[in-house]
């Protein structure tokens, strides 16, 4: 392979003279093929490129050659140290590339800002990278993405937001998945006990350990779990189990390729020594646990080193017996755990929180804007068909409810008057009873042909013996001024419908008392309806005197036959009412 690629370098800087900037795209495609699994070779090929050819390339080239170079710079862990080139190249995609190469350019430029220490600007580029990927299509790079996820979760982790790095580790492991990429899967798996450590729920955090390195044995990856055995034997030390955290603590030592020859821990990882000073706090060997915590405290370049070691030392002093000491660090961990707090909180999570939160927002709301432009007229013409319907339709209700009114109106006088024809026929019924036999006859022709009618308007029968029961009432001055009321569309008063109900007392007692029976339950305006029916007013004219549509009268009626004699609808309720 080394072979390989020294003849493909002797290539480039022999043959780019002779044939143009032609040959650059096969060489991309060799370095781009050697990327996953030899990145360092890969940025050898493209530095070469770059020192004997950059000059004489078109510019989608250029863009190119700087996308790979820093693809494979950030896989074999150069760092960037500046942002330059990358927004360069970023604009370029972000103008002629591809949505996977766009995710790609978005993704090295946040790896860029990762680099320079600048979390809240790579936070931005890798939700941005995120935004360009098409998860529906079936070239979408879903590796990249969990790799754009798990850096995101990274940048969580180290500004103590475990919610946000939960959720990021979760779309890790489900674009891993989607990738068939089964150990990177795991990876981001194991990670989330230490979102639960993080959150102070360890008891989720060592199942979550325990399960991963499971995992890891059934899919034949059980070299990697090692690394992650610090959870497990951190927890089994708080629980005092201290033989069980011996044995995971000598299989991380020997077996996760994180130490060097001598013993200590590569850079990044010294948080071990404060396990293994409480381990040695654990057995009563207090020399060798202040050894572990003041070999932590050497690496004072991490707040959390500190903050740990003074808190392991203040323990050790505190079962050594020795105050002073103890006062020492205890001052130590208190300013070290303010610094923590400080930095974590007020610089770089809210800091990263609000630069996502508005970018967020920004961007839903360009999205808003564009759509409210685009969408403008028709909105506006929308508005004006919307005007036109709901002012047609009040129309059409206004117009509706005049009628019906008007009808009621018309409805009404046609009964009074028909109702003033029968009173002043059985008026003259009554004076010329015993005289006039012929002109008796005519009127109780005309009276019964009247009172035909009258039933007609009142859901009645036209019994006249049930007329005759209540004639001295219908005859009465209170009861023909309510009609006329009704002729003219006006609503009865409090004070008229008292009058009525004095009425119903005195002259009908026996249906008063029926009615008002507190078994019923009939409520004051029910009581009212029963009387006016009892006294053949119709539901139109009840529907004036009250003030309502027709159909709360319906249903006013409804609930009257229901109440008083158990029976739906009210078909039958004139009847009922005028028989009690």
């Amino acid at each position: 392979m080394k072979y390989l690629l020294h003849l493909i370098i002797l290539c480039v800087l022999v043959g780019m003279h002779g044939c143009g900037d032609r040959r650059a795209d096969s060489v991309f495609a060799v370095a781009d093929s050697l990327m996953k699994d030899k990145p360092d070779s890969a940025l050898t090929l493209l530095n070469a490129l770059y020192d004997s050819a950059a000059g004489k390339m078109s510019r989608r080239q250029k863009m190119r050659l700087e996308l790979l170079r820093a693809d494979a710079q950030n896989k074999s862990y150069v760092n960037f140290t500046t942002d330059s080139v990358m927004r360069e190249v970023t604009a370029y995609y972000d103008a002629h590339g591809t949505a996977q190469e766009r995710m790609r350019a978005h993704y090295l430029l946040g790896c860029t800002y990762r680099d320079m220490g600048d979390a809240p600007r790579a936070l931005e580029c890798y939700h941005d990278a995120v935004s360009f990927a098409d998860t529906t299509s079936a070239d979408c790079d879903f590796q990249r993405l969990s790799r754009i996820y798990g850096q995101m979760a990274d940048l969580f982790y180290n500004q103590r937001s475990p919610q946000f790095e939960k959720e990021a580790e979760l779309n890790a492991i489900r674009m891993a998945w989607k990738a068939k990429d089964t150990l990177s899967a795991l990876n981001f798996y194991a990670h989330l006990a230490g979102v639960y450590s993080l959150s102070r729920d360890k008891d989720s955090a060592y199942i979550i350990s325990v399960n991963a390195c499971k995992l890891l044995d059934k899919y034949k990856l059980s070299e990697y779990k090692y690394g992650f055995l610090h959870i497990q034997f951190g927890h089994l030390l708080e629980k005092q189990e201290y033989d069980k955290a011996k044995l995971l603590m000598n299989d991380f030592e020997t077996k996760s390729n994180l130490f060097y020859n001598n013993g200590d821990i590569l850079s990044g990882h010294e948080m071990y020594y404060y396990r293994k000073g409480q381990y040695f706090i654990g057995i009563n060997m207090i020399d060798s646990a202040c050894f572990y915590f003041r070999k932590l405290l050497s690496f004072q370049s991490d707040i959390c080193n500190i903050e740990a070691a003074s808190k392991g030392l203040m323990e050790a002093y505190h079962k050594l017996g020795k105050p002073d000491s103890v006062m020492k660090y205890a001052q130590l961990f208190a300013n070290a755990n303010d610094s923590a707090c400080l930095i974590s909180s007020a610089e770089e999570i809210n800091r990263a929180n609000a630069l996502y939160n508005y970018n967020v927002s920004r961007r839903q709301a360009d999205a808003m804007k564009q759509k409210a432009e685009k969408y403008k007229n028709t909105i506006a013409v929308g508005c004006i068909l919307f005007i036109v319907v709901i002012s047609l339709v009040t129309y059409i209700i206004i117009r509706y409810r005049r009628k019906t009114k008007s009808d009621f109106l018309k409805l009404n006088t046609r009964y009074f008057e028909t109702l003033d024809k029968y009173n002043q026929s059985e008026k003259d019924l009554q004076l010329l009873n015993d005289d006039i036999n012929k002109f008796k006859t005519e009127k109780e022709k005309e009276t019964e042909n009247l009172r035909q009618e009258l039933a007609f308007y009142t859901n009645g029968k036209g019994i006249k013996e049930e007329w005759d029961a209540e004639q001295y009432l219908l005859n009465c001055d209170m009861i023909k001024n309510l009609h006329n009321l009704t002729c003219k569309g006006t609503c009865a008063t409090d004070t008229e419908f008292r009058k009525l109900i004095e009425l119903s007392s005195h002259h009908l007692s026996t249906f008063q008392d029926y009615i008002t029976a507190s078994k019923h339950g009939l409520s004051e305006r029910e009581i009212i309806v029963c009387i006016l029916i009892k006294l053949r007013f119709t539901p139109s004219e009840i529907a004036v005197l009250l003030e309502c549509s027709k159909q709360v009268v319906s249903n006013i009626r409804t609930n009257i036959n229901h109440k008083l004699f158990h029976q739906e609808g009210t078909k039958s309720l004139d009847s009922n009412i005028r028989h009690l």
